[in-house]
């Protein structure tokens, strides 16, 4: 499995997609930590600095992790070269899970060089380190975070088996993450005592786009990061990447690949 992985991340090294997207993520974070779009929340609520970068890019992180996932996972059906390594003596369990560890190893240190350009930004933008927020909460946070980006890579590896097609795999993933933003129109609750604020009831709570949304206003601003309720946040994540994993699996081996 370990050769397999590494033979994954040489292959991912001649794609100018993965160079493509993982410069333009990085450019992104950059352009938002210089960005003075949440200076009035900043002042108020000074140790969401570096957090706030999580909200700031995630609808591009979900995005490119969905167009690169596609991308890679659905190349081996395109170009109709599955065949050749299933040929070579590789199990359909150790090809589907390699690729998918590759690929999830790579959208984490991407969203971790994403995380990273943007704290250095902030710090040399503003002159000073910002360490109003507990080290504990922080290192929650990034990780709980963390596992949003790879569900998607779950997902996006599980409908790329189904749709066997780079085109095809792009248009259905990135349709799942359009739509579930439409879906939370209709799962959205006042909350009681006559604010502005909303909260999202069902399963789109914890859909991965919405969890990296919502964090702040539920979970970092109330002061509730370490608790139950945010810990379901990485529960649900893993769901559904054990789920997909599996669903995925499955329909890879009852498939025709020839």
């Amino acid at each position: 499995m370990r050769n397999l992985i590494r033979v994954e991340f040489r292959k991912m090294r001649c794609y100018w997609m993965t160079w493509g997207v993982g410069l333009f993520f990085i450019a992104h974070s950059v352009y938002m930590a210089l960005r003075d779009t949440h200076a009035s929340s900043l002042n108020r609520y000074p140790s969401i600095e570096y957090v706030l970068c999580l909200y700031s890019t995630a609808r591009m992180l979900s995005i490119v992790t969905i167009l690169l996932t596609a991308y890679v996972i659905a190349e081996d059906f395109s170009m109709r070269t599955v065949q050749n390594v299933l040929a070579a003596g590789i199990s359909r369990g150790k090809y589907y899970f390699s690729r998918l560890c590759a690929q999830m190893i790579f959208i984490f240190s991407l969203y971790s060089a994403g995380y990273g350009a943007y704290i250095v930004t902030r710090i040399l933008s503003t002159g000073k380190v910002n360490t109003q927020m507990p080290a504990a909460e922080f290192l929650t946070v990034f990780f709980v975070m963390a596992l949003q980006p790879l569900a998607y890579v779950a997902v996006t590896a599980m409908i790329s088996v189904f749709c066997k097609s780079q085109s095809a795999s792009v248009v259905a993933a990135e349709a799942w993450l359009f739509f579930s933003i439409v879906l939370r129109l209709y799962s959205i609750k006042e909350v009681p005592g006559g604010t502005a604020a909303v909260a999202y009831r069902g399963p789109i709570a914890y859909e991965p786009l919405t969890v990296l949304e919502r964090f702040l206003e539920d979970f970092v601003l109330p002061g509730r990061v370490l608790t139950f309720d945010f810990f379901m946040c990485a529960v649900s994540a893993v769901l559904i990447i054990m789920v997909s994993s599996v669903i995925g699996y499955k329909q890879l081996r009852r498939s025709d690949v020839r």
